[in-house]
């Protein structure tokens, strides 16, 4: 049986984390490297008290450029590392329903009780009946909590008749939550954010909490760990003007960081992180083509954001 719809919304909580893929140098899998990083992070109070839960295998973990087995190796050594110390959530998305039902199956198997969905990202501009339909052929062939991940930059439009309807499709539990409206963001959290667990994934980390969001997504945590789990103490504890200055810290300049080299680069889903994470001493490695890692400018402009917010920049984490 599923993760329900309450159980979701006290479990999966606090800094959502999308654990990047490490690779080494010829694009191969660098398990040990994932798994030294989530230690890291573990030991480091990643999940203490219910501050956090990793994202595996999504598009910050580069599951587009994953084959089918890569994807559940990746998932099964972050199962085995975090041993039931941190809640995830594994990213099931594929073109093919069929893989998606069996990877969402595989998961379900491993104990990981969530996964993350968008509505099939070959197919722009989708009715609210054919996203309903997609979301509900998953959750009839499946037996785990789904998060569905608004994307509606890739020209899916979510609608309040849209949340409604999904509220009848059994097996969807969450919300990797933005709208391209702030009016409508609002009025979505205020008309269902009591129903299912809503994550929020466009900064709006005070609003989204008085509005009842759960939680909201977190890269910085990968590679400032000790400043994110600062911010989201100020968040749950509605300290709302401490958060906003450690989020004009880290969180802000990041984000914009990431805003201008996705207009260099359409592509940007992990390379920006994966060279944040590489600057504390993590595994990272490549990602893989056609993204591409960032230049020398680049990276340098990253260093300064890091510094600046007081990151372990070249302080190599002893964590393998």
């Amino acid at each position: 049986m599923a993760i329900s719809r309450k159980e979701a919304r006290e479990k999966f909580r606090g800094m959502f984390t999308p654990l990047m893929t490490p690779f080494k140098a010829n694009y191969e899998l660098d398990i040990d490297g994932l798994k030294s990083n989530v230690r890291y992070l573990i030991k480091n109070g990643f999940g203490e008290n219910g501050n956090g839960t990793f994202l595996v295998a999504g598009a910050g973990g580069e599951f587009q450029v994953l084959t089918t087995e890569e994807r559940k190796k990746v998932g099964q050594a972050v199962l085995d590392e975090s041993r039931g110390k941190v809640p995830l959530i594994f990213g099931i998305q594929h073109t093919d329903p069929q893989i998606t039902i069996e990877l969402a199956k595989w998961a379900g198997k491993a104990g990981i009780e969530g996964a993350q969905l968008s509505p099939p990202y070959y197919d722009p501009g989708q009715s609210t009946d054919d996203m309903i339909r997609y979301y509900k052929q998953i959750s009839d062939a499946t037996d785990i909590g789904i998060m569905v991940y608004t994307t509606y930059w890739h020209g899916h439009t979510f609608t309040r008749e849209f949340f409604t309807r999904l509220l009848d499709v059994d097996n969807v539990v969450s919300v990797k939550f933005s709208l391209p409206s702030q009016i409508e963001f609002r009025d979505t959290l205020i008309r269902f954010a009591d129903k299912l667990a809503f994550v929020d994934n466009m900064n709006e980390h005070v609003t989204g909490n008085k509005l009842g969001e759960v939680g909201y997504l977190s890269h910085e945590a990968h590679f400032h760990l000790e400043h994110q789990i600062k911010l989201w103490n100020a968040v749950s504890k509605h300290d709302y003007t401490k958060a906003v200055d450690l989020l004009a810290q880290l969180n802000w300049p990041f984000y914009h960081f990431h805003l201008d080299l996705g207009r260099k680069t359409g592509i940007s889903d992990a390379n920006a992180t994966k060279a944040a994470i590489e600057l504390v001493g993590l595994a990272a490695g490549p990602v893989r083509p056609p993204a591409r890692n960032l230049t020398v400018e680049e990276k340098s402009e990253m260093k300064d954001i890091l510094v600046r917010a007081g990151a372990p920049v070249k302080q190599m984490a002893k964590a393998r």
